[in-house]
């Protein structure tokens, strides 16, 4: 994972958060609105949402033992 990366595209999400008036701590909220209305976003904005979605959904995938 590029750090710098992931680093940026959250304080884009934190920003867009800030921007809805959602405040700080919610990262969720404002995952949930950006997923549910698109259409009001840049293409840049969406792909920051779409890179943290992508990070977030491997913190909670099965680890595999074998």
């Amino acid at each position: 994972m590029n750090d710098k990366l992931i680093t940026e595209d959250l304080n884009v999400i934190n920003g867009i958060s800030e921007r809805l008036g959602y405040g700080p701590g919610k990262m969720l909220e404002t995952l949930m609105y950006i997923e549910s209305n698109t259409a009001e976003f840049t293409l840049g904005e969406l792909r920051s949402f779409y890179h943290v979605m992508s990070e977030f959904r491997k913190l909670f995938q099965p680890k595999v033992t074998a």
